[in-house]
């Protein structure tokens, strides 16, 4: 059984790296420095492979969808072998949706490469070596020694960056491309930060709204054809982030009490609000002055209707207004749950979304490696994101240290080391202190059990929202810190309808003024 098990490791291996050579450019010609097609074990990937080498020579880019032409051109050929035909022929249809992949994993794919070659590498000279010293043959083995070929990428080795032309390319390649983006404001603050290897933090008081914000990146980065890998460490269950889902994808509330017609607020424009536009599009009605920090009398909300039509432009003043939603006073059924999740989920082109909970205090970052090596040893699942919902709630980690500060620290230590070992975007939520409860924004002073979480990461965005904003359906969103963006007083004004499942309805910048009384830091909330 243990050799059945090795067998369907090394062949789910071999089928990841070949996967890579058909589908990424950079892949395919980085990987030539390591692969050494004696070490293959399966044959209808070595056929594979060569293919793949000859395209690269002849047009220096991956085959892609062109494989399909190679591997016709191969059932035409008169020493084709029917058994390797019929392989390569299950194997291209397994993977025919990752043929216009954007967010492949290449380095992650290089690493695990470069292991793999490396581990049959010294495997075959302890076997050589072995043979050897049973023939008490000192000399033989001795050679087999001194004649081994050390494999390795360049960059294990190090780099040298004022010479290595494909060092900084693939520096500046990579680092202009987010695995995923949002639009208006809000994509405009974090797009550049949702990239491979970062490690975002979420802060804001209990039940303030993180767990949606972490479920909403989560889908639109899958929805993007990203695999998502989401671990509850005990705040919700299996059964309820799934029922959040599947509210989020049909917009409506699985409790009677949430449902039946309520307020939703939408994108409007300040002049349009003030009736200083001359644009033709703009609704000609009575001006109600900006609505920014209050709600209507519920009345009044059908009378006013919401300009859009210069959106995207530098005539447009972005501002929110109120409309009304009616979702029926039926709950949501699973069945509709469902069938909403389903159809979400028709271009994520074989992308896969998994959900793992456990209860409180029973996983660390060390077992969330350990169940990621799990899936795709089994199963070939690699994660371009992980989201973990959330940090304050998991176990210690292994490395044990005297005080519980120092394990903290240790905590966010090994969640950057996990980003940087899977290649992968990690997300995740953290407490602030009980002083963020009466302050208005939130400042870099209401971390939470040690201040040192923020060296971490490669990112802290905070939630802020005081009792009116949450009535009008407002959050507030700025960056504690950022790597490239330092503090920032700018802060982002995000639409949400949270019985609706959905916190990301729109967004704007606030006003400056605003956001610069706020930002001093400690100002209260208002009564």
């Amino acid at each position: 059984m243990a050799k059945i098990k090795r067998r369907s490791v090394s062949v789910q291996a071999e089928k990841q790296m070949l996967t890579g050579m058909i589908v990424s450019d950079r892949f395919l010609r980085e990987v030539q420095n390591i692969l050494r097609m004696e070490l293959l074990q399966v044959p209808y990937v070595r056929v594979v492979v060569q293919w793949c080498l000859d395209y690269w020579q002849k047009y220096e880019a991956a085959p892609q969808r062109h494989i399909q032409d190679l591997y016709n051109s191969y059932k035409r050929s008169a020493t084709f072998d029917e058994e390797t035909l019929d392989q390569v022929g299950e194997f291209l249809a397994c993977i025919s949706d990752e043929y216009d992949a954007t967010n492949f994993n290449v380095d992650y794919l290089l690493d695990t490469t470069e292991d793999l070659m490396r581990s049959r590498n010294l495997k075959n000279l302890a076997d050589d070596i072995n043979a050897a010293l049973l023939n008490e043959n000192l000399l033989e083995a001795e050679g087999a020694l001194s004649s081994h070929e050390h494999i390795a990428l360049p960059k294990t080795l190090g780099i040298q960056p004022f010479t290595d032309m494909e060092a900084v390319r693939n520096a500046f390649e990579e680092a202009a491309k987010p695995l995923f983006k949002l639009p208006g404001a809000l994509g405009e603050m974090i797009n550049d930060s949702l990239v491979r290897g970062g490690f975002l933090g979420i802060q804001a008081p209990e039940k303030r709204g993180k767990s949606f914000y972490l479920i909403e990146l989560a889908v639109l980065a899958f929805r993007a054809r990203c695999n998502v890998a989401f671990f509850g460490m005990g705040d919700m269950s299996e059964e309820e982030l799934t029922r959040r889902l599947g509210i989020r994808a049909y917009g409506k509330s699985d409790r009677r009490k949430y449902c039946g017609k309520f307020i939703v607020p939408v994108m409007d424009c300040t002049k349009n609000q003030t009736q200083t536009c001359d644009k033709p599009k703009c609704p000609k009605q009575d001006a109600i002055g900006e609505s920014n920090d209050e709600l209507p009398d519920l009345e009044d909300i059908d009378d006013w209707t919401p300009c859009t039509a210069c959106r995207g432009t530098p005539a447009y003043r972005p501002t929110h207004w109120w409309v009304w939603e009616d979702v029926g006073t039926e709950p949501l059924t699973w069945r509709q749950a469902y069938k909403a999740m389903k159809s979400s989920t028709r271009r994520t082109h074989g992308k896969q979304f998994r959900i793992a909970c456990y209860p409180n205090s029973t996983m660390n970052f060390h077992d969330i490696e350990t169940q990621l090596s799990v899936w795709e040893t089994m199963e070939g699942f690699v994660p371009d994101m992980i989201v973990v919902d959330y940090a304050d709630i998991m176990a210690p980690e292994p490395i044990q240290h005297e005080g519980f500060r120092h394990n903290e620290n240790e905590r966010w230590k090994q969640g950057r080391a996990l980003a940087q070992k899977k290649h992968a975007l990690v997300i995740l939520a953290t407490q602030s202190d009980t002083g963020s409860y009466d302050t208005e924004t939130q400042t870099l002073k209401n971390f939470s059990e040690d201040k040192r979480k923020y060296g971490h990461v490669t990112g802290m965005i905070s939630l802020n929202q005081t009792p009116d904003e949450r009535e009008m359906g407002i959050m507030r969103l700025a960056w504690l810190l950022a790597r490239e963006e330092g503090q920032s007083r700018r802060q982002v004004r995000v639409l949400q309808s949270l019985r609706q499942g959905r916190p990301f309805l729109g967004s704007y910048w606030r006003p400056p003024q605003k956001a610069k009384e706020a930002a001093k830091g400690t100002k209260p909330i208002p009564k």
